[in-house]
């Protein structure tokens, strides 16, 4: 599967008239303003000779209208931090949406722009209850949950929490789980060292597909590798370690409402042959029961991989039948577990922090994450610990089985729920 880069600051350069003297960092921003259209044209004048050698334009604009044509004009653009060289802005567009602009320019006059970074905020809703319906707007399918995680779990806003949807390689939470378990229960450690599997050997993201078969790992580097860069490779050796049938009877322990949904338990390695490979697989999965389909992974297991290009390219497919599937409940219980058996195993719990999803953790003491995405599928999912202890959890899927999904735009109200239960004075945001 792709690998998903959520909320990341994604690095771009921007063109435009001269800037100013008196602060030319934010006349290069109100300038980037004025370019928001929906089909941008970037003046290469205004680059220096670095970036245009990494980056070209005619690879900016299509990014650049995807952040942010659809939001409307820019109505707002506030400084943050900085100086007249450099600084952090916020911009607001008329339909609410809202990103951060980091940007660097050159010292001298025409100041061309030496570094520019977006990240998406969302929209600028005030509560959680005006996230909620902006996630009803969307196409296809939502599950979205905040819980508070305090004696119990409480639900502060939801949309659908309790509907399964195709969850991406969110589905890699209950391998570390059962990885957990075992390491909990003696019958592993996580210096244990395994060679990687010729048979496991799957597509990326990751980059474990490239090591020679049989390299020694330790479990803990797979685990690592599994859930902070989504690595496939490590994923599959993983479940072939531990079991497919053990990791099945995992989504049970931690909380799946609808296990059968995801079983048998897909290696990655599956379902990109299932649904990309032979044209006869996914008509047989499809047709099969139980055994039949525990039969044909076993068949399927040594033909080619298809190719990776085809499938980030390829439309929404069947992303309601071969996938792995919870619910926005079901991921914040699993991350609920994740803690609790975590309590004194911080090697554990820090697997699951070396990725905090791209948002800004300075308002947290402790934050954990893991996406997942195919075409016409996110799910994005944290746990949270707040400075003053308290722990929270951000839930939040799309399936559009017709069209691919907005990253931008699910991150960008993830982003903003998490915002707005960051600070415990503000009650307005419950």
């Amino acid at each position: 599967m792709r690998k998903l880069i959520v909320a990341a600051l994604i690095l771009l350069v921007f063109g435009g008239a001269f800037a100013q003297d008196d602060d030319p960092a934010e006349q290069r921003v109100r300038e980037l303003a004025k370019a928001i259209v929906e089909k941008p044209h970037l003046d290469a004048d205004a680059f220096t000779k670095s970036f245009l050698a990494a980056v070209p334009t005619t690879r900016l604009e299509p990014v650049f209208a995807d952040m942010f044509a659809k939001g409307g004009k820019v109505v707002s653009v506030k400084r943050l931090s900085g100086d007249r060289l450099q600084g952090k802005f916020e911009l607001e567009q008329e339909k609410g949406e809202r990103s951060e602009v980091s940007i660097g320019v050159e010292k001298t006059a025409p100041h061309r722009i030496a570094s520019l970074w977006l990240k998406p905020l969302g929209v600028a809703a005030r509560s959680l209850g005006e996230l909620e319906t902006e996630l009803r707007k969307l196409p296809g399918k939502v599950s979205f949950a905040v819980a508070r995680l305090s004696s119990r779990v409480t639900t502060l806003a939801s949309v659908e929490p309790d509907e399964p949807l195709a969850i991406g390689s969110s589905f890699k939470l209950y391998v570390l789980g059962k990885l957990v378990d075992d390491v909990n229960q003696a019958k592993r450690r996580w210096s244990d060292v395994v060679t990687l599997r010729p048979e496991c050997r799957s597509l990326p993201s990751g980059s474990l597909q490239t090591w020679p078969e049989d390299a020694p790992v330790t479990l803990h580097t797979l685990a690592s590798l599994m859930i902070s860069v989504s690595d496939n490779t490590a994923t599959d050796n993983l479940i072939a370690t531990l079991g497919r049938e053990r990791v099945e009877r995992q989504l049970e322990v931690m909380g799946n409402a609808r296990p059968s949904r995801s079983t048998p338990f897909l290696e990655t390695g599956d379902m990109f042959r299932l649904k990309w490979g032979k044209k006869e697989n996914a008509p047989r999965w499809l047709e099969g029961d139980l055994p039949k389909k525990r039969a044909l992974l076993a068949e399927i297991e040594k033909e080619p991989l298809p190719d990776v290009a085809g499938i980030a390219a390829s439309e929404p497919t069947l992303i309601s039948e071969i996938e792995w599937f919870a619910s926005a409940h079901d991921l914040v219980r699993a991350l609920v577990w994740l803690r609790d058996a975590t309590v004194h195993d911080q090697v554990g719990r820090g697997v699951l922090a070396i990725n905090n999803g791209g948002m800004d953790a300075s308002a947290w003491k402790w934050v954990g994450f893991k996406g997942g995405s195919e075409p016409g599928v996110l799910e994005l999912a944290w746990l949270l610990q707040r400075k003053d202890g308290e722990w929270f959890s951000v839930c939040c899927g799309w399936n559009d089985p017709k069209a691919a999904v907005e990253t931008t735009k699910l991150a960008g109200i993830a982003l903003r729920a998490i915002e707005l239960i960051s600070k415990p004075h503000e009650s307005h945001a419950y």
